[in-house]
């Protein structure tokens, strides 16, 4: 029988929890940078936009569902990914929103299906 050293435990853990955090960050900073995108397109006033960023960024949900193994987190950061496209089509009228939304559109449904509710 082998026993496995703590080192080796130690060092997978590291792995797993510097995986999880940056994964974590990197889809906060994402979905928090596009609705900022997505309220610059909408908005004039600078004020208005921080408030609601900052509202935005600070939601418990978003944060809570980041932490979750299932595909809400995924959901959430990917449907502001596809607001943001979505709006850039609909206000520049450019081939390229358009195709980058139908297709987060397809890749949203097959991600999580109950995404189709909010389109």
């Amino acid at each position: 029988m082998t026993f496995v050293s703590i080192e080796y435990h130690l060092f997978l853990f590291a792995i797993l929890f510097f995986y999880y955090f940056l994964n974590y960050i990197i889809k906060i900073i994402k979905s928090i940078v596009f609705f900022y995108k997505i309220l610059k397109k909408l908005f004039s006033n600078n004020a208005i936009i921080f408030i609601f960023t900052i509202v935005y960024g600070i939601n418990p949900a978003l944060m809570g569902f980041d932490c979750v193994i299932l595909t809400e987190s995924f959901a959430i950061s990917w449907f502001v990914v596809l607001l943001y496209f979505l709006i850039s089509y609909i206000k520049e009228e450019r081939i390229e929103y358009g195709i980058m939304s139908v297709f987060l559109a397809f890749l949203l449904t097959f991600l999580r299906p109950s995404s189709q509710i909010y389109m």
